[in-house]
């Protein structure tokens, strides 16, 4: 099977290693600010988490997704919050470039060090000054994208340090929709 270029899996046919129900795994992060975070730190406390996984390369995920589950987050009225974590760039300009990048102005190359990921999570941030996510960013090793398999992007709930609703992998299989319809069940259940 032919991969992507910014794949290291088939696009089709992956099996997923986490499921619903184990733990969320407690890979490495960085905040905005530079210091070394781990995401249990980030996911813990009373409220389920949505892992919003991507960055501002992939065109999917600034025209569409990442606006869509912010609207759907703010239906919750602070139940639950959204944790965007920025992964290495899906089309960076010297991998594999979409012309739509360079037309919307979202031109980067692909990050070698921690500064420059944090830039461009901070570019995506400045990008959506209205949503209540917080933006936290992938080790340089892309150890969060190893660990939750999010590849280009991908959407997880995380609820007491437990996978509480995985979607498939992004861009084309994400529905924003079937997160609306899990985050609606789990707030009559609760």
């Amino acid at each position: 099977m032919k991969l992507r270029p910014w794949h290291t899996l088939p696009w089709k046919h992956h099996i997923c290693k986490v499921k619903l129900g184990d733990d969320a795994p407690n890979s490495n992060i960085v905040l905005l600010d530079g210091s070394a975070s781990t995401m249990h730190e980030v996911v813990e406390g009373n409220k389920p988490v949505v892992l919003l996984f991507g960055s501002i390369t992939c065109p999917s995920m600034r025209n569409q997704f990442l606006e869509e589950v912010c609207q759907i987050v703010d239906e919750f009225k602070g139940a639950v919050r959204l944790v965007f974590v920025y992964l290495a760039e899906a089309h960076p300009k010297d991998g594999w470039h979409l012309p739509l990048n360079e037309q919307q102005k979202v031109v980067v190359d692909q990050h070698t060090t921690i500064e420059e990921r944090i830039a461009s999570a901070k570019r995506l941030k400045e990008t959506f000054p209205n949503t209540q996510m917080e933006v936290v960013v992938d080790s340089i090793d892309n150890n969060s994208d190893f660990h939750y398999e999010a590849q280009s992007s991908r959407i997880y709930v995380i609820y007491e340090e437990k996978i509480a609703y995985q979607s498939h992998m992004g861009p084309f299989q994400i529905s924003p929709s079937s997160l609306q319809a899990f985050l609606w069940e789990w707030s009559v259940l609760v």
